[in-house]
């Protein structure tokens, strides 16, 4: 229960940290929005549901959604107030901000901020799993976990 306790708390601070990325500046923009983004999205869902399963595949999709919105929080923190999310989440893909990174110091912020930002949901989501087995299945304790993150996000977004 104390490792539940703590995952929340860090969830909390987390979300208290990149706060401002999420309610100052111009709304972040979802690009690749249009037809073949959708395509290659649903593509890109239907493959990973054949080979993993709906679950797994689900977990993917979210986890890289989180990560890739980890670097657009990551950028806006940074003062990039021009930053885009992408629809299409995947590794080589179109850039998210019209502007390079001022220094090797601002680029390795916002490149340790994608997988930082599903550090703390991910840390919870595993907490509720062990401290709620008995009780929930794993499905519920993530849906549980999911919860919390829903909780914490500002609203309107």
């Amino acid at each position: 229960m104390a490792f539940l306790l703590l995952s929340i708390s860090l969830l909390i601070a987390t979300f208290a940290v990149v706060r401002p990325a999420l309610i100052e500046g111009p709304r972040i923009t979802l690009t690749h929005f249009d037809g073949k983004g959708v395509l290659i999205a649903v593509v890109f869902v239907i493959g990973a549901t054949m080979v993993l399963g709906a679950g797994l595949a689900a977990a993917l999709l979210l986890a890289l959604m989180v990560k890739d919105l980890g670097h657009v929080i990551g950028r806006r923190l940074a003062g990039h107030a021009d930053t885009k999310l992408r629809l299409l989440p995947l590794p080589g893909g179109p850039a998210i901000c019209d502007r390079a990174p001022r220094s090797d110091l601002e680029a390795f912020f916002i490149l340790l901020m994608g997988p930082g930002l599903g550090f703390a949901p991910m840390a919870t989501a595993f907490a509720n799993a062990t401290a709620f087995a008995a009780h929930f299945s794993t499905l519920g304790a993530f849906l549980l976990g999911g919860w919390w993150v829903h909780r914490l996000l500002p609203p309107g977004f």
